[in-house]
């Protein structure tokens, strides 16, 4: 019997609290639940003895953000105990339905996809072709694949992250045909998501004081141009100067009075000004402001 079915046939008979009970493990061996997946008895293992097993129980009353403090929990774990987030998922979905926080029933063909990305990719914006659905590391792996690398300043964030002490990380690398972008990371608290990334093409660093308005305002509309090539017109846009400055007053920088447009994507927005870009994911947002609450 598949993992999930044998789950929800063992908590109608023993009751919600089995989940958290090392017996179940006996028990679904009777069913021959980890017969094709064998690798699933170990981490249901370690959810029970790492006490998330708890913390999904506690889920059955407050169904209403399950799907949040699942993933949470989830990112958790994996970052905790190490097990391939695939694998993981399908055994943290597969407890949610045997203890019936959702009808949906996961199938581990799906998670084969998720671990790589294209399970529900269109749920997260991309960015320069990497879905922002996974953690901190993966997404950081990917763009050192992609040729940047991690700024001199943050080159102990693994620790501070682990620490708690630490939300953020910079890399450095070429973007746009620009060499020197810097790209700041920001990611949740607990389950270590990205889900903002903001861009500071080279042409902004280090101040804006010494730019050339004329330099800032056509690398602006290249980038701007860019970026309706792919997503089209964008939904917002605001190029305007405050009162009493204008285009060729010498001030410009000065005036702007929070100029640039939005690109609202299914799985996010990205916010493009004269300073860079701001990339947004709306899944992974709502679990940080869930996981800062």
């Amino acid at each position: 019997m598949e993992l999930h079915k044998a789950i929800k046939e063992i908590v109608a008979r023993k009751g919600n609290e089995i989940i958290c009970n090392p017996q179940i493990i006996n028990y679904l061996v009777d069913y021959q639940a980890f017969k094709d997946l064998s690798a699933t008895k170990l981490i249901l293992k370690t959810i029970i003895e790492s006490r998330y097993a708890e913390s999904l129980l506690a889920l059955t009353s407050d169904k209403n953000s399950w799907e949040i403090k699942n993933k949470q929990y989830l990112y958790e774990f994996i970052n905790t105990c190490g097990f391939k987030e695939e694998w993981a998922a399908y055994v943290f979905d597969s407890l949610a339905y045997g203890l019936s926080i959702t009808n949906v029933e996961p199938t581990f063909i799906s998670y084969k996809k998720y671990g790589n990305n294209e399970r529900h990719s269109s749920e997260h914006i991309d960015f320069i072709g990497i879905p922002l659905g996974e953690n901190i590391y993966d997404i950081i792996q990917k763009l050192k694949e992609k040729g940047f690398s991690v700024d001199e300043k943050y080159k102990d964030w693994e620790n501070q992250m682990k620490m708690g002490t630490g939300n953020s990380v910079t890399l450095n690398g070429k973007l746009f045909e620009m060499d020197n972008c810097l790209l700041y990371l920001m990611y949740t608290r607990y389950s270590h998501l990205v889900h903002t990334i903001s861009v500071v093409p080279s042409y902004v660093e280090p101040s804006m004081k010494d730019k050339d308005w004329e330099t800032l305002k056509t690398q602006y509309m290249i980038l701007k141009g860019k970026l309706i090539s792919k997503y089209g017109e964008p939904s917002f846009c605001q190029e305007l100067f405050a009162a009493s400055y204008y285009d060729g007053c010498g001030n410009e920088i000065e005036g702007l009075n929070k100029s640039g447009c939005e690109f609202e994507l299914p799985g996010g927005y990205i916010d493009l000004n004269i300073y860079g870009l701001i990339y947004n994911d709306k899944v992974n947002s709502d679990i940080n402001r869930e996981e800062n609450q």
